[in-house]
């Protein structure tokens, strides 16, 4: 349903918001859209940290709404 669709991406944002910038920044311009490669040129950091912030992110995230939907 929506509201269960809502709840959820509440959540989603709800714990990428508790994130470092220096691993919410990369996340959220990822699934915004930008590439790896256009990450690490905007954010002046090597292409290998922006993809193990990534990595890193998507694992919290499945973990904690694991946890979130019971």
């Amino acid at each position: 349903s929506i509201t269960e669709h809502n709840l959820y991406n509440k959540e989603i944002y709800s714990i990428v918001n508790e994130l470092t910038i220096s691993y919410r920044q990369p996340f959220l311009m990822y699934i915004s859209g930008f590439k790896y490669h256009e990450i690490a040129e905007r954010l002046n950091i090597p292409i290998g940290t922006v993809k193990s912030r990534i990595h890193f992110t998507r694992q919290l995230l499945k973990k904690k709404l694991r946890d979130f939907r019971g």
